[in-house]
């Protein structure tokens, strides 16, 4: 399928501002601190382990590492318990699908991300591919996801974990893959190898700090800097307020321009600060209550790895200073919430359309 010039251009455009700031977006990374618990526990004894042992195509055997693997990619929130939710597939059956690319693994335990020549490229991205698509992880027919993240602590240098929530935000503004996965992680890998090659240097004087565990984690880390700094408030109060926006501002978005005036046919453009404001004052009040429980009660609850959060109304009012806690029920007890924030209503309890009202939810992944 032939990628529209503005997919394209977009690509560019972050690929370019990602090399030209890239330490800032590390920095961006590190003070918002996402990671923690077993998340970056057990990611780091796979990868520790993956060191002890004589090569990562021997790691296939090894029943430490793969168990580690196997709760690293649990703690990433790949398995959710209950009846929805992600799922992993049995350990028996992700075992076994990766003694079967044994020998693919081997191919590639010698190459780099760093290190790759043009030429060497397009093999690694044709052999990457077949392990990816031929290893069993998730018990969905997404292979690019959970996959990625799985081969990534077998080649930690060569490939990076690929998510939704900032790879594909990134690259493409949208975490859908519909099908697509392998067209979609041949156009990303190249990129990947971009960055890094030009910014070798700045690479490495973060290995072994925090979760900047290799040369592709880094890129991966910096990747979510750019999203977060960039693209998420904006592209968040749009999704959430559910509403379009016009042209040239959408092309501002896309190509996470925020400091400063674009001209954009002719037609000269707020700042990125303003359109916040802007947006802001054009949202109901329903909106507003929705973007003020994904970012302060939500979004925390699911960087720390919660499965579930309860939200109290009337602590919503209080903090909001709104003084409409029927608006703020209704709210919280409506499937909207559910479908922009990413969660499953479990419960409700308390005295009808009260403060005391409370909302039990599941949080469910993003990948």
């Amino acid at each position: 399928m032939r990628r529209k010039e503005t997919t394209i251009n977009r690509i560019i455009e972050r690929v370019n501002a990602i090399c030209l700031s890239f330490d800032s977006y590390i920095e961006e990374f590190n003070k918002a601190k996402l990671f923690s618990g077993p998340s970056p526990y057990f990611h780091i004894r796979a990868l520790d382990k993956l060191k002890s042992l004589k090569s990562p195509s021997a790691a296939v055997n090894d029943e430490l590492f793969l168990e580690y693997l196997y709760a690293t990619l649990t703690a990433w929130g790949l398995h959710r318990m209950g009846p929805r939710g992600a799922k992993l597939v049995e350990f028996d059956v992700f075992v076994r699908s990766l003694k079967n690319q044994k020998d693919k693994i081997e191919i590639l335990e010698k190459r780099s991300l760093l290190s790759l020549t043009d030429a060497d490229l397009s093999s690694t991205i044709d052999i990457l591919w077949d392990v990816l698509a031929n290893i069993e992880v998730s018990a969905s027919k997404t292979k690019l996801v959970a996959n990625s993240k799985a081969l990534h602590h077998f080649l930690p240098d060569l490939i990076p974990p690929i998510d939704r929530q900032y790879t594909l935000r990134f690259f493409y503004d949208h975490k859908t893959i519909n099908g697509r996965d392998e067209q979609l992680f041949r156009e990303i890998y190249p990129q990947f190898h971009k960055i890094g090659l030009k910014c070798k240097n700045q690479i490495k004087p973060y290995l072994g700090y925090g979760f900047h565990t290799s040369d592709t984690k880094v890129i991966d880390n910096a990747i979510v800097g750019f999203v977060l700094k960039k693209l998420k408030k904006v592209a968040d109060m749009h999704n959430r307020g559910n509403r379009k926006l016009s042209g040239p501002i959408k092309k501002m978005i896309h190509y996470g321009h925020q400091d400063k005036t674009l001209s954009v046919n002719d037609e000269e453009i707020m700042p990125i600060q303003k359109l916040k404001v802007f947006k802001r004052e054009k949202m109901s009040q329903a909106d507003e209550i929705r973007d003020f429980v994904q970012r302060d009660y939500i979004e925390p609850a699911r960087r720390e790895g919660k499965s579930q959060i309860t939200i109290r109304a009337g602590d919503v009012d209080r903090k909001m200073r709104l003084g409409r806690v029927p608006n703020v029920n209704q709210v919280l007890g409506g499937m909207i919430i559910e479908r922009l924030c990413g969660v499953r209503l479990l419960s409700k309890e308390g005295t009808h359309q009260s403060t005391t009202m409370t909302y039990t939810y599941e949080i469910l992944p993003e990948t």
